[in-house]
């Protein structure tokens, strides 16, 4: 079974965020725990100032996903509860079995510094996920979420709306980067975890805008591989459509310097447009001419 839902840089990311409201018995909140990966984050930020965290999760894995076949045949509450206890955090973490649509609702009249939503990746459960537990936010807290890898202008909408049912799409979860987009007029996103700072006023919410001076990337959606056409690759990344050429093997398109990218397009072997269709007749144009 996978443990691991966070990779190290999230769990960074998190923790920061987790900090920035920390005080002396502060009180977190996340929905969806699964084998408490982020529990153990959050989990150890809420111990050192003596608060509690609050894991809302049914155990049952996300529908249609590999998660709740695993569920189907191991006791993953069992992989939770066990892990929570040999990190020290059984006197911290509160875990609450049952759908979050249901918790909301009990505890719709208590207060978090922080709510982090993980939970099910469809569109139409993380808008209501976003509805139900934001205004559980206290003043100046945050409200945050894993799995959104870029803000919706950074996606063609029609692969966006194509996703928005499935858990993921591509490696894109489109329905979270579709709510989430929705949801807030601004947004920080930072290694696909977005998050936003409750204000004094119900409803206004604002950009984390911490620093994470050590991931000097983590602002950036990642390269986004959008089909594969004739002999090219086409790549959404950074608001702009590149097609790689096979021939030209693998690459980090992200760290590729403007010198490397000049010799590159020389030789036809990328090319940036502003669209899919564009990149699609430049390589037909290419083909006819050879």
């Amino acid at each position: 079974m996978r443990i691991d839902q966070l990779v190290a840089q999230q769990r960074l990311v998190l923790r920061r965020l987790a900090e920035s409201v920390a005080h002396e018995g502060c009180r977190l909140l996340e929905v969806g725990s699964w084998c408490g990966d982020s529990a153990v984050v959050l989990g150890n930020v809420a111990k050192r100032n003596n608060g509690k965290l609050f894991c809302i999760d049914w155990w049952k894995g996300n529908i249609g996903t590999d998660l709740e076949r695993t569920a189907m045949h191991q006791d993953v509450f069992h992989v939770f509860w066990r892990r929570m206890k040999k990190r020290g955090l059984a006197a911290t973490a509160v875990p609450i079995r049952a759908s979050s649509d249901v918790v909301a609702q009990v505890l719709r009249q208590r207060r978090f510094d922080m709510v982090f939503i993980d939970a099910d990746h469809r569109y139409e459960q993380v808008k209501r996920d976003i509805a139900n537990y934001a205004p559980l936010v206290k003043p100046g807290g945050i409200l945050c979420g894993h799995d959104c890898e870029g803000w919706a202008e950074d996606f063609d909408s029609e692969m966006l709306q194509a996703g928005r049912d499935l858990d993921y799409h591509g490696n894109i979860h489109c329905g979270v980067v579709l709510a989430v987009s929705e949801a807030f007029e601004d947004v920080s996103i930072n290694c696909a975890v977005w998050s936003v700072r409750a204000g004094h006023v119900p409803g206004e919410w604002k950009p984390t805008a911490l620093k994470f001076p050590e991931l000097p990337h983590s602002g950036i959606a990642p390269p986004v591989l959008m089909e594969e056409y004739r002999a090219y690759n086409l790549i959404r990344y950074r608001g702009s459509v590149i097609a790689v050429a096979h021939a030209a093997g693998e690459m980090d398109i992200a760290s590729l310097n403007a010198e490397k990218i000049a010799e590159l397009s020389r030789t036809n072997m990328l090319f940036s447009s502003p669209s899919v269709e564009q990149a699609r007749k430049w390589v037909d144009e290419l083909s006819s001419n050879q």
